[in-house]
């Protein structure tokens, strides 16, 4: 998995809400395929993911990636409640099993896929969640904690998926389970210091 030439990058970037900056005058440059965005909870990183994907404005400078499309899956269910898992998934236009590389994503959700959402964990709908974004068509993933509320073994399955797909798009995900991609090339994102956050360290 090897570096290139920047696909995010931040310039000046300042953000806040009323009262509470975030981010001033902040910039860097990400080159990994797989970046692993760190911090402290409640620190900002969902806040930035949003403003890489546009969803937030930024009071000035700029967040930008390169790239045909990218998806944000956020922390928050969005699964409709009424529809089973498998109809979940089958509402996304864009959702093809066949980007997933590791058979054992979708093996791993054969036991609630008929089950509504509303019957489902957590854990089980944010499963389904993380594999649609899996088969999206989008170039770029921004995953806000896609690990958290998984059980071991299916943490498991989607890193090892995650690192396949790192080959041929772009990734950067926030997780504090860094450990369990056991020495894996994923670059580091952290934010350094305390908010308004001025600096980052990139690895």
């Amino acid at each position: 998995m090897t570096k290139g030439k920047p696909w995010i990058v931040a310039e000046d970037l300042t953000f806040g809400y009323a009262e509470n900056v975030v981010f001033e005058h902040l910039s860097f440059q990400v080159t990994s395929r797989m970046v692993a965005l760190q911090g402290p909870s409640g620190s900002g990183k969902t806040t930035l993911l949003k403003l890489i994907n546009g969803d937030l404005a930024p009071a000035s400078g700029a967040v930008e990636y390169e790239g045909r499309s990218a998806i944000l899956i956020l922390q928050d269910d969005s699964l409709l409640p009424w529809l089973t898992g498998t109809a979940n998934i089958g509402i996304s236009r864009t959702f093809r099993a066949s980007r997933i590389n590791d058979p054992a994503i979708l093996a791993s959700m054969s036991e609630f896929a008929g089950k509504r959402a509303h019957q489902m964990s957590f854990g089980q709908r944010r499963y389904l969640e993380i594999v649609r974004a899996l088969g999206s068509e989008s170039d770029i993933l921004l995953l806000d904690e896609p690990l958290n509320f998984l059980d071991v073994g299916r943490r498991a399955v989607v890193i090892k998926e995650l690192l396949r797909q790192a080959e041929n798009r772009r990734i950067i995900m926030s997780t504090h389970y860094i450990e369990e991609f056991d020495g894996a090339p994923v670059g580091r994102l952290q934010l350094v210091g305390l908010p308004p956050f001025r600096e980052v360290s990139v690895l």
